[in-house]
């Protein structure tokens, strides 16, 4: 494993697995109380389990100061945990470990609700590129890099972040995480 020479700083970069960890904790929490169609099962716990592993082995890489040393039980930190509000400037680039095994496609939509028993995406509002050359080179097979590109800056209110999982280029798995983007 190579070392970084210079961790990554949490107050400007998000974990990616504590993305995906969040998105699984509201989809256990939304099949429990029969909102928007939201299953559960062993391989969803699986996946939830994985993806905390994953997000507490990546800290480790990162510079965390102390303001954030309490979050652990719903990260990722920079976000309200309280109620699932994000502003845009809370969105910030993602890095996340490198498996060689699966990729993932980031995008933040738009949500049209249709009460709690479904949700439409809607136009994407940010999404993120790969974009390994912003990584020190001994640690770009490590993890990746993606950087924030915001389509629509003025856009507000439901919202979705669309994770989609791919093996060997094509598409296994999908996760949303749903919340309410704030200006």
């Amino acid at each position: 494993m190579a070392e970084i020479t210079t961790p990554f700083d949490y107050r400007e970069t998000l974990i990616g697995e504590e993305i995906l960890y969040r998105a699984l904790l509201q989809q256990e929490e939304d099949a429990a109380s029969a909102r928007y169609g939201a299953t559960w099962s062993a391989q969803d716990q699986i996946e939830k389990s994985s993806a905390y592993f994953k997000a507490n082995v990546l800290r480790t890489d990162f510079s965390i100061s102390s303001e954030f040393q309490h979050c652990v039980p719903y990260p990722p930190c920079p976000w309200k945990k309280e109620e699932h509000a994000v502003s845009h400037d809370q969105f910030k680039p993602v890095i996340m470990a490198a498996s060689g095994i699966y990729t993932f496609e980031i995008v933040v939509h738009r949500r049209v609700d249709s009460g709690t028993q479904s949700f439409t995406i809607g136009a994407p509002v940010i999404r993120y590129v790969i974009d390994q050359q912003t990584l020190q080179p001994n640690i770009r097979a490590e993890f990746t890099y993606y950087r924030k590109e915001v389509l629509q800056p003025d856009a507000s209110g439901a919202a979705v972040v669309v994770l989609q999982r791919y093996h060997r280029g094509n598409q296994d798995r999908q996760f949303h995480y749903l919340f309410d983007l704030l200006r």
